[in-house]
């Protein structure tokens, strides 16, 4: 038993630390749970408003987070993409050529790829308006 106690005592510390960021002291760790426990347990007294109020901020805390990582994998995806579909698009030349010259679909097809690249190129401004609504929706 004091093995095991003196074990604990050793590894509970650095096993926190390293996984949580807490405190690396297992007493100050131990002390950190059962606050944790205690704050769940009074949660649970709550009345319905308190209740409400208490998942309404966990929801909103919730969602702010997921809308930050969806806006990380957007940043790091959307000029991939941009990247990509510009290369489809110079790429598609060799292939669509032959339709501009056709009577009927010529200048359909012609004006469909201006408008391909017009798309492509207005990225970049709609970045910024889109940016703009969610800077002032966020102050």
């Amino acid at each position: 038993d004091t093995i095991a106690a003196q074990r604990l005592r050793n590894d509970l510390g650095i096993v926190a630390g390293t996984m949580h960021g807490t405190a690396t002291d297992p007493y100050a760790y131990l002390q950190q749970v059962s606050v944790m426990d205690a704050f769940m347990a009074a949660r649970e007294s709550f009345s319905d408003a308190g209740w409400d109020a208490y998942a309404a901020q966990r929801a909103d805390a919730q969602a702010r987070n997921t809308y930050t990582s969806i806006a990380q994998q957007a940043m790091t995806w959307v000029p991939l993409l941009g990247i990509v579909l510009h290369v489809v698009f110079y790429a598609m030349f060799p292939v669509i050529f032959p339709l501009f010259l056709f009577p009927r679909t010529g200048i359909t097809t012609l004006r469909g790829y201006g408008m391909g690249f017009f798309y492509l190129a207005s990225w970049g401004p709609l970045y910024v308006v889109l940016h703009m609504f969610v800077m002032n929706r966020a102050a």
